[in-house]
């Protein structure tokens, strides 16, 4: 019962579990649908809100052609946005969202000037309006229909059965049960397209403010409109009159809060035979583009008293061919900018001023294009305006009789000294170790050298040719000018910080100007220069040709009244044609001849070639410049004019064409031609080109190529066709010839020889030298030798050898050098031990020579080892061996033992004692053969085993090279015997070592051994035998214990 208890409660469990989980999942999920249900509940209840707020007002009768907006007032504060009526609203609809409900009222920039109140104000109008079954009657030949709004503003909509001929009158005010409404608009194409009005009148006090896009646009039939009474007129905005062909009469003397006409305001109003006057636009900022374009009978403009007047767009005013007389904008003190096109083709404008102190910044393109009637006439270009368009004052047919413009490009720089001057050196070749001048008179030929790295292996050869200029005093300079329309192209240039963006031909004006003072003005003594300007464009013959000119103000003044730009294309042979006229013409005795091209396109007609042949034939150069011709054919078109085909200056803004005139200015002067000259170099002996690649080689720039012979040894540079007046510069890398840098020392002539040669004159000494001296580098080296003390003559252990330092250097002369440092002792593989005693010197100066640092070694020690063996070549351990050196008198005899006497006596000197190792081998290191020749080995103590040997051995070196003598060691005999034979090892790892051998026969002791008698044996064998006995005895007693 227990277990089915247990079962029971368990399902229980598990069942309320899954009860708890379908609770929790129903929960999570029937909320969400709860909420999304009850969302779109309110969904639906805010459409149908929306709905409600569309219905039409309940007060408005239904037969009226008021559009009442009765729910919410007009907005009445100024925005940005402009909000016009739509097309539905004109068909009478009611519904309209707030932004449909008409243009927010602007307010007058003239805060004194208050509108009246419309509360309580009646006027003659707000009778019309109530004569008809609310049909506001603007007259007795057609109907208006206005929008009104419960702030009481009003707008006409548009026109109804508007009659023929018809005289549209808009009144102040309209009148809706009882309610003045102020007229303040007239809305979007109210009258658009209307062909039936005759005039517009705005009768009262108008409280007209805005007359929106296209609101008469089209009407044809307009003649007259009558502004009089528009004192709040503010904006007439675009294509509010346009094409309005019969209009002939407007007039805006009272529109003094006018703002802005918008454009095309007035376009095409052909017939418009007024003068417009807006002197009492007092408000007037802006006259839109095209706003009175084609308008071909206006007679005259007035912008006096326009002190606010800001921007005329482009194309205001294009095309008014019946303008004439001065265009005055000196009372437009605000006046900023006139657009593209603004008064291009008005033919009969006679003058324009700028006034005083205008702040007029930008002229469009093109914005007096056409002004024919300027020709003749004297421009005054303000220095206000930074910016100009294309072409501003293109096609002027007569030309201006004066144009003056701000004066911003600039020519700096000075005629050089008629003195003809050695070229001068660049700094950096004065710097070089050995120099060698072989200038001459105005040719520079200069050769230098220096070392490059630290050992003097490797070298630098500098070489500087340069050949001066054959100077011109007396010079009649023709500047051929370019005025093609291109030339009014506006370009950037930027002064005292200020950013233009000037007409080329102007800039041109200012540096030909500039240029002309220098040829004519110059502090230099002895020149007498004359200049004459030609212009050209597309025609066959030159714009203008001037006389030859001997002051700057006279090429100023010329050039003020001479500005002819309104050519199209671009006629070389003109301009050439003009040049050579002018030359032939004043041709005269001693006097040279050069012509100055400049322009800033291609040819579209004639190339001019023909005539710069005829030039150079006649000794006349002509100096083509490149302006403003990046990324097009013009350097490569005036390159074929040049007195070398070659030569071409090219600027790509006004930059780089203010320098480069003044270096043209130079080069005339300067006669400068390209050179002609070759020069032949050969390397020096001693040195070599590290790769005999161009890698070997520096020019300078433009200075020429280099040509290497097979060789390698003959160097050639060509400096055909580079520039005269300057010093070119070849550097070339050498180095000491490779493998022989520790043996070539001393004064070192880094060249065989250097020509320069003309090929144009090659027997012309002026232009062509030989270099009678070549550069010379010094060099010299550190030598080192080792010397043998010990034993003179004979040579070192190659141990030592080994520790000599290698020569070094190069080094300058004078240079103070150190000895290498030399490890001060030595061990050789044969047991010698030898010692550095120093070198002669330290320190050593080189004197115009290598120098030699000498050190000597002497022989200090031998290591002596042997091993002691048995017969069977097994090392004996624990042998002791005693070396000693001979004192005694002379050389020691072989009776000369080791003994107590002969110690006493002094003869010998103990210097070590050794005891053999495990292996036998026993160790005397650094054997003091300075103490003496003889030493004697005495075996002081025998192995374990074995009796004392008989005898002692002598070792004696040699005086010839520190070894043993005869390469023995000799046995010398004791009173009982010889002592065993020293012998060398046959075989085996201790091959070439030293040995002794113990010898014995057969039953016997051996032949050597321990110190003692066979006394210690049998002693040995009894205390064994008695230790055994005690071992036994003991292990008795024990077991007996047990």
């Amino acid at each position: 019962m227990k277990k089915k208890k247990g079962f029971c409660t368990r399902m229980t469990r598990i069942s309320t579990l899954i009860m708890v989980v379908v609770i929790s999942l129903y929960t999570l999920f029937s909320h969400p649908l709860q909420a999304f249900a009850k969302e779109s509940i309110v969904g639906t209840t805010s459409s149908t809100v929306v709905n409600k707020k569309q219905k039409s007002p309940e007060s408005a009768p239904e037969n009226s052609k008021f559009l009442v907006e009765s729910e919410e007032a007009a907005p009445t504060q100024s925005t940005d946005e402009e909000i016009k009526p739509s097309q539905a609203e004109k068909e009478g609809e009611t519904s309209k969202s707030e932004k449909d409900l008409g243009p927010v009222q602007a307010t007058s920039n003239d805060d004194s000037a208050e509108k009246p109140a419309n509360s309580n104000r009646q006027s003659h109008s707000t009778m019309a309006a109530a004569t008809i079954d609310w049909e506001g009657v603007a007259s007795s030949l057609g109907n208006v229909y206005y929008r009104l709004w419960s702030d009481g503003r009003a707008g006409v909509v548009h026109g109804n059965q508007i009659a023929e001929n018809a005289t549209i009158e808009i009144p102040d005010t309209v009148v809706l049960n009882g309610k003045n409404y102020d007229v303040v608009h007239i809305y979007e194409n109210a009258f658009l397209n209307n062909k039936k009005i005759k005039s517009l009148r705005f009768t009262g006090n108008s409280n007209l403010e805005y007359i929106f896009e296209g609101a008469f646009e089209g009407c044809t039939n307009l003649e007259k409109i009558y502004f009089e009474k528009c004192r709040y007129l503010r904006e007439i905005r675009a294509s509010a009159f346009k094409g309005c062909t019969k209009l002939n009469y407007v007039s805006f003397d009272t529109c003094e809060r006018l703002v802005a006409i918008g454009s095309y305001a007035f376009a095409k109003c052909g017939n418009l035979a007024v003068a417009l006057d807006f002197s009492n636009c007092k408000a007037l900022k802006k006259i839109e583009e095209r706003a009175f374009s084609n308008c071909k009978k206006l007679s005259s403009i007035s912008f006096e008293n326009c002190e606010k007047l800001e921007e005329i767009g482009p194309y205001a005013f294009t095309y008014c061919e019946g303008l004439s007389g001065t265009l005055d904008f000196s009372s437009c003190k605000t006046l900023t900018a006139i657009g593209d096109e603004a008064f291009s083709a008005c033919k009969n404008i006679t003058s324009l001023n700028f006034g005083s102190d205008p702040a007029l910044k930008s002229v469009g393109t093109q914005s007096f294009r056409d002004c024919e009637g300027l020709g003749g006439t004297v421009i005054n270009i303000p220095d206000s305006i930074k910016t100009f368009g294309e072409k501003t004052f293109m096609n002027t047919i007569n030309g201006y009789k004066e144009l003056h413009h701000q004066k911003i490009a600039e020519v700096k720089g000075v005629l050089p000294n008629l003195t003809v001057e050695p070229i001068a050196l660049p700094a950096e070749a004065e710097a070089y170790e050995s120099k060698v001048d072989s200038s001459r008179n105005k040719t520079l030929l200069h050769k230098g050298a220096k070392w490059t790295n630290k050992e003097r292996t490797e070298a630098e050869i500098r070489i500087d040719y340069g050949y001066n200029f054959d100077r011109i005093a007396n010079v009649d300079i023709v500047f051929v000018m370019d005025y093609s329309a291109s030339m009014l192209s506006p370009t950037p240039i930027t002064k005292n910080g200020v950013n233009y963006n000037y007409p080329r031909a102007y800039l041109t004006d200012d540096i030909v100007n500039d240029a002309s003072k220098m040829f004519l003005e110059s502090d230099q003594l002895g020149y007498d220069n004359r200049v004459a300007v030609v212009a050209f464009g597309d025609k066959e013959e030159p714009l203008y040709t001037s006389n030859f000119m001997t002051t700057s103000d006279e090429v100023k003044n010329h050039l003020i009244k001479s500005p002819s730009c309104w050519a199209q294309d671009t006629n070389y042979d003109a301009g050439m044609n003009g040049a050579i006229k002018l030359l032939e013409n004043n041709k005269q005795q001693g006097r040279e001849q050069a012509v100055i091209f400049l322009s800033d396109g291609e040819p579209n007609r004639g190339n001019g070639i023909s005539q710069a042949d005829s030039l150079r034939k006649n000794g006349v150069n002509v100096y083509p410049v490149a302006m403003y011709a990046e990324n097009n054919g013009t350097p490569e078109a005036l390159k074929k004019l040049s007195h070398d085909e070659k030569t071409v200056y090219v600027a790509d803004d006004t930059d780089s064409f203010e320098k480069i005139m003044a270096d043209v200015v130079k080069d005339v002067i300067n006669h400068a031609e390209p050179l002609t000259v070759k020069l032949e170099d050969v390397l020096g002996k001693e040195f070599e080109l590290p790769s005999g690649t161009q890698a070997d080689f520096e020019l300078s720039p433009d200075g020429g190529s280099v040509i290497v012979s097979a060789d390698k040894r003959n160097i050639t540079w060509d400096l055909r066709d580079c520039a005269q007046g300057v010093a070119h510069t070849l550097k070339i890398k050498v180095r000491v010839e490779e493998g022989k840098e520790f043996v070539t020392t001393g004064t070192l002539e880094t060249n065989e020889s250097l020509e320069a040669i003309s090929t144009k004159n090659p027997l012309d000494p002026a232009e062509c030298l030989e270099t009678v001296e070549q550069p010379q580098l010094d060099r010299y080296l550190a030598h080192f030798e080792f010397k043998n003390v010990s034993f003179p003559g004979k040579e070192l252990p190659e141990e030592v050898r080994k520790l000599l330092p290698l020569s070094k250097g190069g080094f300058a002369n004078n240079t103070p050098v150190q000895a290498d440092q030399v490890t001060n002792k030595v061990r050789t593989k044969d047991g010698q031990w030898w010692e550095f005693l120093g070198w002669d010197e330290n320190e050593k100066t080189i004197a115009g020579k290598d120098i030699l640092f000498s050190g000597g070694w002497r022989y200090v020690g031998y290591d002596f080892s042997f091993i002691k063996q048995n017969e069977e070549n097994v090392g004996l351990p624990n042998a002791e061996f005693s070396l000693y050196v001979w004192k005694g008198n002379g050389s020691p005899k072989e009776s000369d033992l080791v003994n107590d006497a002969s110690l006493a006596a002094g003869k010998w000197q103990l210097i070590d004692t050794q005891t053999s190792r495990a292996d036998g081998r026993v160790d005397f290191l650094e054997i003091p053969v300075q103490e003496g020749r003889y030493f004697q080995l005495v075996e002081t103590k025998a192995p374990f085993l074995y009796v004392h040997p008989q005898g002692q051995w002598r070792l004696t070196f040699s005086e010839e090279d520190g070894f043993f003598e005869n390469d023995q060691i000799i046995g010398l005999p004791g009173k009982d015997g010889q002592p065993p034979v020293f012998e060398k090892i046959p075989e085996g790892e201790h091959q070439g070592m030293w040995r002794i051998i113990n010898k014995h026969a057969n039953g016997e002791m051996p032949a050597t051994g321990g110190r003692g008698s066979s006394s210690f044996a049998i002693a040995a064998l009894i205390c064994w035998g008695i230790g055994m006995s005690g071992l036994g005895g003991w292990h008795l007693y024990n077991r007996k214990k047990k």
